[in-house]
């Protein structure tokens, strides 16, 4: 529950902020179940395999959704040891630098 109010206080305060040259500022909020599905989530799923296609599907729409809105910052949820991981990753990618990794699995 803390980290929730963190987050929204974090939120308001982002909200709250001047614009640079713009004072009309354009919000997304994007809510994803967690993707292990420890069952902690609200929204409980019988079949929440990120690997099949049709999710591959979900997530290469939203990724091209979030390209088309072009955010000058994204907030994500995470532990605050991962937080060096996270930024590492993020600056590689914003050198170009990072690579995918495709993750191959065997069926049946």
């Amino acid at each position: 529950m803390r980290k929730f109010f963190l987050c929204l206080g974090t939120l308001f305060l982002a909200l709250r902020a001047p614009a640079q040259n713009d004072p009309h500022i354009k919000v997304l909020l994007l809510g994803v179940f967690h993707f292990d599905n420890p069952g902690l989530d609200v929204a409980k799923f019988d079949n929440a395999n990120i690997l099949s296609q049709t999710r591959q599907a979900q997530v290469l729409e939203i990724v091209q959704r979030l390209k088309n809105f072009s955010p000058d910052k994204i907030f994500i949820e995470s532990t605050p040891e991962n937080e060096n991981k996270i930024d590492s990753i993020v600056r590689q990618f914003k050198d170009g630098t990072y690579a995918l990794q495709v993750l191959v699995v065997a069926v049946g």
